[in-house]
């Protein structure tokens, strides 16, 4: 009986609901779930902004290529970057807030300049944006392709 009082379905969702609360509990609160595959992606770091400002919409954001040296070197991490967004659509000035050697800090600067998107607007008129964008590197010998990295 359909929505009755005896429904299998609800049962079968217990287990997989103690497993997510488990895995939730052992790995932290604040645990992120990153596929392998992503090694060299960006991501940007929206702030708060005033309720009549439309933030910046990422359009295209290419990965940064991770350098054969720093991949020698055994160098991985994070590089962090701000990035001016100009009104007309264009990337403005690129400050680096971290770096990271071997041609890394680079290779995130150049992917940065590359990011398309459609600019921050305020009362419907186009407006400069400054924002975080990242660029993660890891060690893809740690990463079995499919699975996912939990980044604390």
């Amino acid at each position: 009986m359909p929505g009755g009082r005896y429904n299998t379905d609800a049962y079968r969702m217990i287990p997989v609901l103690l497993c997510v609360f488990l895995f939730g509990a052992l790995n932290g609160v604040n645990a992120q779930f990153k596929p392998c595959e992503t090694n060299g992606r960006g991501r940007i770091t929206i702030d708060a902004h005033p309720p009549d400002v439309k933030p910046v919409r990422i359009l295209e954001m290419p990965n940064a290529e991770h350098t054969e040296a720093a991949r020698d070197a055994g160098i991985y991490g994070i590089v962090k970057l701000k990035v001016r967004f100009l009104a007309g659509g264009r990337i403005g000035y690129v400050n680096v807030l971290s770096e990271l050697p071997d041609g890394l800090t680079g290779e995130a600067v150049r992917a940065a300049k590359k990011i398309r998107f459609g600019p921050a607007r305020q009362n419907a008129r186009m407006i400069h944006a400054e924002h975080v964008v990242e660029y993660e590197f890891f060690d893809p010998a740690k990463c079995v392709p499919g699975t996912a990295v939990v980044v604390k």
